[in-house]
């Protein structure tokens, strides 16, 4: 029997980001399994869809590999950024 990989959690909350390793010992290991992104072009156009449509990108996103994992988190982290510059972009030009 092939040992079960470890698994690769990104959690995008608020304007927070954080990767996780899970494995197979962790108790909701299973569950994330049918989750699994295992390609990268997986991760990105999950993101593109999620940002075109206007959806929160706040979630759990399940990765194979780490590599994946922090690509998909930057892009998270780029976003967020962008947000926080557009918003204070509005706030100095407000004029009241």
């Amino acid at each position: 029997m092939d040992a079960q990989p470890d698994l690769f959690k990104v959690t995008v909350a608020e304007s927070k980001v954080r990767i996780e390793r899970l494995t197979p010992n962790d108790k909701d290991y299973e569950s994330f399994t049918e989750r699994v992104m295992l390609r990268e072009r997986d991760a990105i156009q999950a993101f593109r869809d999620r940002k075109d449509r206007g959806d929160s990108l706040d979630g759990l996103y399940i990765f194979a590999n780490l590599e994946n994992a922090k690509s998909f988190a930057l892009l998270q982290l780029m976003t967020i950024q962008e947000g926080v510059a557009d918003n204070l972009d509005e706030i100095q030009a407000y004029a009241g």
